[in-house]
């Protein structure tokens, strides 16, 4: 097999319902479901192989096993964890997909350390069931761009989703390199085919740009100026205390509004973002994240994907490109941190990612429900900074096509919206 590590191996058992193990690099754990493939350890280097029928091949097998288990076991109590954090969603290439990302911050330059899973099961079945739990593998790929430090970034696309169902997921890693970790769980509703979206009307898109790691109050009020730390914890923390920051930071709003008068003033998300994400069905931020993704050494971007990890892990959150990623090290992070978009307009070079290109972000355009979204990028014809090629021409031709082949689906997506 291709994949790194992969064996074959088998599980049978004899006469007397004794179970053996036949293959390399593999150990079953008694009483446990077979994982899916890739989602267990990597033992030992030698093949283990045996007979159930042959005494002494059999002994000595036992003891090579449990003498891997053992350094196994080992390792993995002393191993460092890279827990996943930032975790976010994306709309597929298909109604019945949905795409995860997600970042892990070992700094560790000859390779990474955690791999990437996601699991996920319909949320009527929590806590679920080992037959309820559907498992996939996706990739990681470093992020090199930051001086000082090598971290990497993670996708992995959910399958054969039904429609308008309720799911809940966990994204992580097994790798034998690091301890095993696990996100928190999320929920969210899959999509629906435009064809079937009449019978699951109104949709709720929820479009904001602008949005920094300090300042978010946006996004809930309980953040401030002071500090880039807007997560959920900042923001169930601020409704407990009953915070609405706007009025000491912004002197010409009411500084002592409340939430529990919120919507008697007038506001109709008296929680910010978080509360009108509560009813959305797909978030669209049209550029400048973090201000800026690659600021403090990148920092200021790891903080911002922890923020809005709070709306963006449970609805799709869609991202165009602004003038804030219009930068050196800036167009790398948004690229990379938001490289599970629904691209089909191809790849750009960008010499400073992994590989040297990067999915096409800059210009795509997807489905949602009865709109057909098309993001351009209204940077690219005075010149993409530091790294970027000129796009002006391929921009403007491919935004032809789209359109043309967009109103030909007028009868199924009658919308078509440019950001």
């Amino acid at each position: 097999d291709a994949h790194p590590g992969a064996s074959i191996w088998s599980i049978y058992e004899d006469a007397s319902k004794d179970m053996y193990v036949s293959g390399c690099n593999r150990l079953y754990p008694s009483g446990e479901r077979p994982p899916q493939y890739g989602a267990f350890r990597c033992l030992k280097r030698s093949c283990v192989k045996f007979s159930p029928y042959a005494s002494t091949e059999r002994t000595e097998a036992v003891a090579a096993t449990s003498a891997a288990a053992a350094e196994y076991a080992e390792h993995a109590e002393s191993a460092e964890s890279y827990p996943p954090s930032g975790v976010h969603l994306a709309l597929g290439y298909s109604p019945v997909t949905m795409s995860v990302g997600w970042q892990t911050l070992e700094n560790n330059t000859a390779g990474p350390l955690t791999n990437s899973i996601v699991q996920w099961w319909e949320a009527s079945s929590d806590p679920p069931t080992p037959s309820s739990v559907f498992s996939t593998m996706g990739d990681v790929r470093p992020f090199t761009a930051d001086a000082g430090r090598t971290w990497y970034t993670h996708t992995a696309t959910m399958h054969d989703l039904s429609p308008a169902t309720r799911f809940s997921y966990r994204v992580g890693s097994t790798s034998p390199e690091s301890a095993v970790a696990w996100s928190s769980n999320f929920t969210f509703t899959s999509a629906v085919d435009a064809r079937d979206v009449k019978a699951h009307l109104p949709q709720t898109h929820l479009i904001i740009g602008d949005l920094g790691s300090a300042c978010a109050f946006s996004l809930c009020p309980a953040c401030n100026c002071s500090s880039t730390v807007c997560d959920a914890a900042t923001c169930a923390l601020g409704r407990e205390q009953n915070v609405f920051s706007h009025g000491a930071l912004m002197p010409g709003l009411d500084e002592h509004l409340h939430f529990a008068d919120a919507d008697a003033a007038g506001i109709a998300y008296p929680h910010g973002i978080l509360s009108a994400a509560a009813a959305a069905d797909m978030i669209l931020h049209v550029g400048d994240y973090g201000y800026n993704l690659d600021s403090d050494g990148g920092k200021v971007g790891d903080q911002f994907m922890r923020n809005i990890e709070q709306i963006a892990a449970s609805v799709p959150y869609m991202a165009a490109l602004g003038n804030h990623e219009d930068g050196d090290t800036a167009m790398a992070h948004y690229l990379e941190r938001f490289r599970q978009m629904p691209s089909t307009s191809g790849n750009v070079p960008l010499d400073n990612v992994y590989g040297g290109t990067s999915k096409n972000t800059w210009y795509y355009s997807w489905d949602a429900g009865l709109v057909h979204y098309v993001s351009m990028s209204t940077e690219i014809p005075f010149g993409i900074n530091g790294h970027g090629p000129d796009l002006q021409s391929a921009q403007y031709a491919w935004i032809d096509e789209d359109l043309a082949r967009a109103n030909e689906n007028r009868h199924n997506v009658p919308w078509v919206i440019i950001v």
